[in-house]
Order: structure tokens, then C-alpha cells, then sequence
């Protein structure tokens, strides 16, 4: 099947308000999106298992206080899905998932060089794959869904996925032009990895409509969550956002009470990622080298818990994530 790749510029990808304004899409789904979501639920009934081997990881100790792996899975079933305190999401350069250029020397190394391969270009093309197999390896973890009472489909992995792109995204607006670059790259990863899934479902039909659908959603949600971050927004239009962008199947309101816990748990999620995105150095970012945090804590907790219990720390480092 041929398949319709989308022009991806930066022109349409910056700045995400000004084009989900364009697009209509700042609140709500269209229409159109969610049968687009409906229709490929249907026809798959695919749920990727967590691959990563996320257990034998360990993260920097840094001005974070972190300690490691260990102090990241420490408790989490006794504990609230996501309440962890921010901390660099680096992993540690001992480790041997951390993906390191190769530096050959003689002929192979002066032939690279002439390439390119270690230019700014080549590196960042680089880091961007790495960094998207990140956001992936996340998106792909069963227990994440389990601990917000998500089903895991094409419906709710895409609004994951989107998820974690904006908040990398965030974080690579504080490196300027080459962090643009880079957002660039990812978002072109993001389109033709999202073109192949739709494919992979089964889908028949015109496949640019279905992806300019799904585009207009991107850039909706992106622009959702900017709103929502603003120091000057209210703390539960978060919640609110991440309830019609990921939760929400149709246009109905945010629940209110015990049935918000799990709405208001991914919430405190974005928040400390935002924050420990900020902690996370510039080289291991750009290098593709973190790892999102896995704590995510005992579901049955969770839904006995309210919205008032939304953890506060971090909330410094992620007004400095949206200020830079």
C-alpha cells in the first residue's frame, strides 16, 4: 500500500498555539478524530508489552537528591502512582543502555568525519532517534496504563505518545535553535512512526484524512497543555486538560471527586517529568540519553484517593521549564 507521507516543516510545527488555533482545535476532539480513534481501535486489538529493560537502569545522583534506580522503585506498590520528588531523568553514563557515539580512528574515523557524522546535523539526527525510542519505551509500558485505569489501545497510546512529545518539547525550547532542530526531528519521527501504526491497524482508507485528523488533535493537545502550564492558570486546568485529551472518549465533563483520582494522578505525573526534565542536562537530552520514571504505584490506592492530594513539589522547576 502506498502510503501518503506528511510535509513536515517548521513552520507548521511552531508555534503549536497559533496553529491548534488555526486548526480549531483547543478544547475538544473533533468529530472526525474521535471515529478516526474509534474505527483503528477496532480493528486492532494490539497491546505492545514494556520491552525496555528498565530495571537495570540508574540515573545520575544529582542536585535532585536522587539515588539511583533502586531509590526510583523503592515501595511503589505501597505507595500513589507518581508522587516521586523531581529528579534528573539522565541515565547514568556507566550504564550500559546509555547510547554513546562511536569513535573510531584511522580511515573509518577521518571517513565519518568527511560525512558528517559527527557534525551538529548528524548528531542531532542521531540523539532525535534515540530520544523518540525513549518516549516509545514509555508509551509501551502496560503498568503505566494499569496505574491510570487506561485501556491500552491506539486511541489512548496515541494520546500518551503526543503527551511525551510535548513534554520533551518543552524541555528543548531552553536550547534554542539547536532544541528547535531537534523538536523538528522528533516531530518528524512522531509522524512517520504514527503513519505506520495507522497502516498496521488495518486501516483501508485515505490515509492523509485519517493523519490530518490526527495532526489537528497533535497540535489541539500541545496547545492544551501550554495553556494549562502557564503560572497563571489555575492548578486543576491541568487535570481538565489531560481529562478531554487522553481520558475523555467524547465531550463530557471531568468527573468530580474519587472519580478524578486517576485524571488528576497523570496530572502530578506531568508535572514532576516537566520539573525533572528541567534537573536533566543538556548533553544527555540532546543525546537521547533519559529515562521517564516508573513509579507507578498501587492502582487499587489510587482510586480511593481525591484530587485534593495532588502533590505540589516541583512546582518551582516546572514554572522555570515554561518561563526559559
Amino acid at each position: 500500500m502506498m502510503m501518503v507521507r506528511m510535509r513536515c516543516t517548521a513552520k507548521r510545527l511552531l508555534p503549536t498555539v497559533a496553529l491548534a488555533v488555526a486548526h480549531g482545535m483547543r478544547h475538544s476532539k473533533s468529530r472526525a478524530t474521535v471515529a478516526v480513534f474509534s474505527h483503528v481501535s477496532r480493528l486492532t486489538s494490539e497491546c505492545l508489552a514494556a520491552t525496555h529493560p528498565r530495571r537495570q537502569l540508574s540515573v545520575i545522583p544529582g542536585q535532585d537528591g536522587g539515588n539511583g534506580i533502586d531509590d526510583r522503585l523503592s515501595d511503589n506498590r505501597k505507595t500513589m502512582p507518581f508522587t516521586s520528588k523531581p529528579r534528573s531523568l539522565s541515565i547514568d553514563p556507566s550504564s550500559e543502555l546509555r547510547v554513546e557515539t562511536p569513535t573510531p580512528q584511522g580511515v573509518s574515523g577521518l571517513v565519518l568525519r568527511l560525512l558528517g557524522y559527527y557534525s551538529e546535523h548528524g548528531q542531532l539526527v542521531r540523539g532525535s532517534r534515540t530520544l523518540y525510542g525513549q518516549i516509545n519505551a514509555q508509551v509501551d509500558q502496560q503498568a503505566f496504563y494499569t496505574a491510570l485505569n487506561l485501556p491500552m489501545n491506539f486511541r489512548t497510546s496515541f494520546s500518551v505518545r503526543v503527551l511525551h512529545l510535548w513534554l520533551c518539547m518543552v524541555r528543548l525550547r531552553a536550547e534554542g535553535k539547536v532544541g528547535k532542530k531537534m523538536s523538528q526531528m522528533l516531530y518528524n519521527l512522531y509522524n512517520h512512526d504514527l503513519e505506520k501504526r495507522v497502516v498496521a491497524a488495518g486501516v483501508k482508507m485515505v490515509i492523509s484524512k485519517w493523519m490530518k485528523e490526527l495532526e489537528k488533535n497533535f497540535y489541539g493537545a500541545c496547545s492544551a497543555y501550554d495553556k494549562a502550564m502557564q503560572p497563571s492558570t489555575g492548578h486543576d486546568e491541568l487535570a481538565k486538560a489531560l481529562w478531554r485529551n487522553v481520558f475523555a472518549e467524547d465531550a463530557s465533563e471531568m468527573p468530580t471527586g474519587p472519580e478524578a483520582a486517576y485524571v488528576h494522578a497523570l496530572a502530578r505525573y506531568v508535572r514532576r517529568e516537566t520539573a525533572s526534565l528541567a534537573l536533566t542536562d543538556s548533553e544527555s537530552l540532546l543525546s537521547g540519553n533519559i529515562l521517564f520514571s516508573i513509579d507507578f504505584g498501587n492502582t487499587e490506592r489510587a482510586n480511593e484517593q481525591s484530587g485534593a492530594s495532588v502533590d505540589q513539589g516541583g512546582e518551582n522547576e516546572v514554572a522555570a521549564a515554561h518561563a526559559s
